[in-house]
């Protein structure tokens, strides 16, 4: 009975406009992105261990190669989403607050900006990781 009565509150939440739990309702954009089609051979690669040029992007944050960041209040806005994050970079050794964009342009591409760096990224094919 408390399934069926769980299950009812998520339908009557989307019905009703209100937010639904992360893990429950995925973003569109989260998966794996590549920084441009030469790195889509990459998209299997089963770390980040080395600069292949690939992004996981969750609700929680992102991570590649050379950075890490962890999203906090993350809200939907007219262009897209934005989070406030703390974020760290290869060789750092503290962290830093910066703001998080993530806008998409369409379904196959994605723009994220941090703080004042921006990249345009491309989804990665659904492959069986390596």
């Amino acid at each position: 009975m408390k399934t069926a009565k769980f299950a009812f509150l998520i339908i009557l939440g989307f019905s009703a406009g209100i937010a639904v739990p992360a893990a429950f309702a995925a973003e569109v954009w989260e998966g794996r992105w590549a920084t441009g089609p030469d790195a889509l051979e990459n998209c299997g690669a089963d770390t980040l261990d080395t600069d292949n040029g690939i992004v996981d992007l969750t609700s929680k944050g992102y991570e590649s190669y050379a950075s890490v960041c962890t999203f906090k209040r993350l809200q939907r806005t007219q262009s897209g989403w934005q989070a406030a994050a703390s974020c760290a970079e290869e060789g750092e050794e503290s962290s830093y607050n910066t703001t998080a964009k993530i806008s998409m342009p369409n379904s196959d591409r994605l723009k994220l900006v941090v703080g004042q760096t921006e990249v345009e990224l491309v989804r990665c094919p659904q492959t069986t990781r390596r």
